[in-house]
């Protein structure tokens, strides 16, 4: 399996321990980095990359996610969606988007993403919710019942329900609702 990521993550990439990870090799080449593990071991790299992201990532009371964890994720999600690609076609896919059809979004109705299903992720306070907007990183971190924080690139803020979060215009002036049609790369943790 080859990873193939920004250059940004290099330096992050050193800043964690992926030494238990058999036959890892990792490099940056042409503004590229590309991490290489054999098929057999990318479930170690991702259950380690979680780890030390649990371990560096996270504030001291373990309830925050820090500048630091927010980068970690975002290269975590972009080696997991990889990995995922990869296994179910063989291959990883490296094309940009598409809008979806008006016939396709009917075909697939059922696996897209509505405000009601992220609404009810997020208030099951079990992982962050993540995804990319006008190339930005994005997600809600569920802290706790009364605890949500949300990021959009740079910017955070901390939310006292799923309501506040689901109804704030946080990004660029729109609502979670109203971005879904222009969110990439959408994991639920």
């Amino acid at each position: 399996m080859l990873y193939h990521l920004d250059e940004w993550t290099f330096d992050y990439l050193n800043q964690i321990d992926l030494a238990d990870v058999p036959s890892l090799e990792k490099k940056l080449i042409d503004k590229s980095v590309i991490i290489s593990v054999n098929d057999d071991n990318v479930e170690t790299l991702e259950d380690t990359f979680l780890a030390e992201i649990a371990a560096k990532g996270l504030t001291d009371d373990q309830e925050h996610c820090t500048e630091f964890g927010k980068k970690l994720y975002q290269i975590y999600d972009d080696m997991v969606a990889q990995a995922n690609e990869y296994f179910e076609n063989g291959m990883p896919r490296h094309s940009s988007s598409k809008e979806l059809t008006d016939k396709e979004r009917e075909e697939n109705i059922d696996i897209m993403i509505t405000a009601k299903a992220i609404r009810n992720r997020i208030a099951e306070i079990c992982s962050a919710v993540t995804w990319e907007y006008k190339g930005k990183s994005c997600g809600v971190d569920p802290l706790g019942s009364y605890k949500f924080t949300m990021w959009y690139g740079d910017k955070d803020y901390n939310f006292g329900s799923v309501d506040e979060v689901m109804n704030e215009p946080f990004f660029d002036g729109k609502t979670i609702e109203e971005i879904i049609p222009d969110m990439v790369d959408y994991d639920e943790g």
